[in-house]
């Protein structure tokens, strides 16, 4: 009956953890999107003044090493605990054979 169990959890704690791996790989690429777009916006106002284009609005987008350093030290939480989540997964799975 404990074997039974040991599995149980050893797949539901392997899959949370990919799940959890899955969600910072997906917020981190949000974040990079946007903190590429930000500076892209940047350089394209940027060229457009400098050719002489004064009717571009001179709009400048600040903040993009800030949402990097908060998808960072997320992005090192989660990769933490989807790890932790996955080995003692593997760890329940692999003793349950054992058993």
């Amino acid at each position: 009956m404990q074997i039974e169990y040991l599995k149980a959890a050893g797949v539901i704690l392997s899959l949370a953890g990919t799940i959890v791996l899955a969600f910072r790989v997906t917020k981190m690429l949000e974040i990079l999107t946007m903190a590429a777009k930000m500076v892209d916006t940047n350089m394209q106002v940027e060229a457009a003044r400098a050719s002489g284009r004064r009717d571009v609005p001179n709009i400048r987008m600040y903040g993009v090493t800030t949402h990097i350093k908060g998808v960072e030290r997320l992005g090192t939480k989660l990769l933490v605990v989807g790890f932790g989540l996955q080995i003692v997964g593997g760890a329940c799975t692999a003793l349950s054979f054992f058993l």
